[in-house]
């Protein structure tokens, strides 16, 4: 049959009619139609995929690529097939190819969208504190790094806070994590600085020399928090000594962890003790004179050194047993006299006074008989006392005979002493030296008559 002709063509996928068509000669010819069939070639489609990091916005990767196209097609021949997908969150999700294609069976393959973390730096809250005996604490936290106008509020997996109750500094510290942010964490600082305090030296004003050394210790403390007392400055001590007389200083020192010090000074002072001084008189010879002597004694700590010094007097001058006797101005001096004060500055005893030996020594005299005792010559004095005087001093001899060494006896005087002469012994001397020389005596013989009487 060479007048007859049969085809058909196509290029997409598909069923086509081949159709034949022509003439015989010898036959009358019926034409029933054949088929081309043209399939679909397969084909794999692939969502693109693609990573970025953590923006807070929503992120999409959209686009596919595939393999098994035929003929140098590309993947724009499947214009039936979109592929893509979005995010907001750092995580991975999946970008999915979906669609047909007439020329190809497709098999889709999905890709990925890849957010990762953002960087963050998480930095703990610092704060500064003055110690107040309780535990304080701080908590918070700041960050860095985050985007899109993001704040810490977001981060609802983080922590961050410290503690410590004395002075001191204290770490912060973060931690947690974040499902769209790495975070790197940055401590802070509590710091707690010491609280003021003053500690104050205990004084003690009530102490009296006692010959030993004396000491004040101890302190008291004002600013202390929370109920606190001074037993808790452990490192703090306080105290001051001393032996004589006068003011010492108690002082202060030491740290404290909790506390910034401030030391004040307090005082010992240690007061004179009271000398009670008694006087004990000394007997003396009548000297015409009120002064007297006195042995002081007092109640001074032993081996002390004391001068006692005094103005003594007796009521008056004159001779007497049991005399009163005043003592006043009684003062004291000496290595040790500044830790004492003078509990009497005067005192009162008694002593006698014993009368004073007075000689009264009757002179030499020589004269010529006349019948009598007395003396030209003045007795001389022995032992009379200043201020005192003897007046009408006379003497006469033992007799008026005459004679050499003769006895010159004291026969008169008068003591002027203020008291009749009592205040003296008086002894006299005589004088065995006197001469009484014989008076010339001249006998005149007168006649007288008379009558006779027969004798001569």
């Amino acid at each position: 049959m060479s007048g007859v002709a049969a085809g058909g063509s196509g290029k997409n996928a598909g069923t086509y009619a081949t159709i034949a068509s022509g003439s015989d000669g010898n036959y009358n010819l019926s034409f029933v139609n054949g088929n081309l069939v043209i399939s679909k070639a397969n084909a794999t489609v692939i969502a693109n995929s693609g990573s970025g990091t953590y923006t807070g916005l929503t992120q999409s990767v959209s686009g596919f690529s595939a393999s098994g196209l035929v003929n140098g097609e590309t993947a724009n021949v499947l214009s039936g097939v979109t592929a893509g997908g979005s995010g907001k969150n750092a995580g991975s999700y999946a970008t999915v190819a979906s669609g047909t294609d007439g020329n190809y069976s497709l098999t889709m393959v999905d890709g990925t969208l890849t957010i990762n973390k953002a960087a963050a730096t998480v930095t703990a809250n610092s704060t500064t504190k003055t110690y107040n005996g309780l535990i304080q604490n701080v908590s918070g936290f700041a960050a860095t790094g985050l985007v899109n106008g993001e704040t810490t509020s977001v981060l609802t997996g983080v922590s961050a806070g410290g503690s410590g109750k004395n002075a001191g500094g204290y770490a912060t510290v973060a931690s947690g994590t974040d499902g769209n942010y790495s975070l790197t964490m940055v401590d802070g600082t509590l710091t707690i600085n010491k609280a003021a305090a003053t500690v104050t030296a205990n004084s003690d004003l009530t102490k009296t020399y006692n010959g030993l050394t004396q000491n004040v210790n101890g302190f008291s403390a004002t600013g202390l928090v929370n109920g606190e007392t001074a037993s808790v400055l452990t490192g703090v001590s306080a105290g001051g000594s001393g032996k004589n007389a006068g003011s010492y200083a108690t002082v202060a020192s030491g740290p404290d962890n909790n506390y910034n010090l401030t030391f004040v000074n307090g005082e010992l002072r240690i007061g004179k003790a009271p000398l009670t001084i008694t006087a004990t008189g000394q007997n003396k010879v009548y000297d015409g004179t009120i002064a007297a002597t006195v042995t002081l004694a007092d109640n001074r700590i032993a081996g002390d050194t004391l001068t006692l010094n005094s103005n003594a007097l007796f009521i008056d001058k004159n001779a007497a047993s049991g005399k009163s006797v005043n003592v006043s101005g009684i003062n004291v001096t000496g290595a040790d006299a500044g830790n004492y004060y003078i509990f009497n500055s005067t005192a009162a005893t008694t002593a006698d006074i014993s009368k004073a030996p007075l000689t009264i020594t009757a002179a030499s005299n020589s004269k010529v008989y006349d019948g009598g005792i007395s003396s030209a010559s003045i007795p001389t004095l022995t032992g009379i006392k200043n201020g005192d005087s003897v007046t009408g001093l006379a003497e006469t001899y033992a007799d008026k005979n005459a004679a050499n060494g003769k006895i010159l006896n004291v026969s008169a005087y008068t003591i002027n002493d203020g008291n009749n002469g009592n205040n003296y012994t008086v002894t006299t001397v005589a004088d065995t030296t006197g001469v009484i020389t014989k008076a010339p005596l001249t006998v005149t013989a007168s006649g007288n008559n008379k009558v006779y009487d027969g004798n001569t």
